[in-house]
């Protein structure tokens, strides 16, 4: 993936969290417009279902626990070409101070950079690069979780000790990696005039394999997920949407897939919700 400039820019600049969005910080060359950018909050977890204890069997699923991380910040970038490990891009420390969480794998940060396509012509020429757009979510370790994990490891949840697996694995093991795990819901989907595929799959998870790169920085984790790689249909779906994400509320979460009773249930690692989403206002990282 391409690279960034020498100025870091600033985690959540581009956007307001809770608060309608009154649009980016005046950056050179971005030219934004208040209605252009879109809001987020933190997620609802009760929106996502998943596996719960004895699921291969049954193949039950319900509501998370609270999830493992809270989103803190999010931003929205537009590139000239792909850009993998966002975060050489970023002042991190614009997000304060971050605590120690006491475990060897377990990082403090989790960032999920998913990395969009945005010209047409992608469609019939899938590089796994290209004109595009970063989505950035920024979650920072829950009290909660920081708490579990400063207690005796027997006490743990099954959540929390698949989660630490999977930072100390995935990183270099694609097996572990692809068991990360992405579901996105557009509200009202039926409104838009999508595929009839895009509303089959409205809310299925995903799970990120061939797509994923994982990189462990201090006390952080990036998760980059190339959309550019997406199949064919999903691709072109995407692109059709492009124009109509300014109008679409999307409720996002992120797991690790548990499989055996020992690894569930499943817990979220984080979510959000985004209102308005604009790739092509977003801001430039073009230098």
């Amino acid at each position: 993936g391409g690279g960034a400039g020498s100025e870091l820019v600033a985690p959540g600049q581009t956007i307001k969290l809770f608060v309608p969005a009154q649009g980016p910080r005046a950056l050179p060359g971005a030219r934004v417009g208040a209605q252009d950018m879109p809001s987020f909050s933190p997620g609802d977890r009760d929106s996502f279902e998943l596996r719960t204890v004895g699921y291969g069997k049954h193949k039950r699923k319900s509501a998370s626990s609270p999830p493992l991380y809270q989103l803190v910040a999010m931003d929205v970038f537009k590139t000239p070409r792909r850009v993998d490990q966002i975060h050489q891009a970023l002042d991190l420390g614009a997000l304060g101070a971050l605590p120690d969480t006491a475990h060897p794998d377990v990082p403090a940060l989790f960032i999920m950079n998913v990395q969009f396509p945005r010209g047409e012509n992608q469609q019939m020429f899938p590089t796994g690069d290209g004109p595009g757009a970063s989505v950035v979510f920024y979650f920072r370790i829950a009290e909660s979780t920081l708490l579990e994990l400063s207690g005796p490891a027997s006490g743990r949840s099954a959540a929390l000790n698949l989660l630490a697996e999977w930072c100390k694995l995935a990183p270099d093991d694609s097996a572990w990696r692809g068991r990360f795990k992405c579901m996105g819901f557009i509200d009202n989907i039926q409104d838009y005039g999508l595929p009839g595929a895009a509303t089959r799959f409205n809310g299925k998870p995903v799970l990120i394999k061939k797509t994923g790169s994982l990189y462990r920085g201090p006390n952080f984790i990036e998760m980059d997920v190339n959309v550019h790689l997406f199949s064919y249909p999903c691709r072109t779906t995407l692109i059709q949407m492009k124009e109509k994400l300014r109008q679409m509320v999307i409720r996002c979460g992120f797991t690790i897939e548990g499989r055996d009773d020992f690894e569930l249930p499943e817990v979220l690692l984080g979510c959000a919700n985004l209102n308005g989403v604009n790739l092509d206002a977003a801001i430039d990282l073009s230098n």
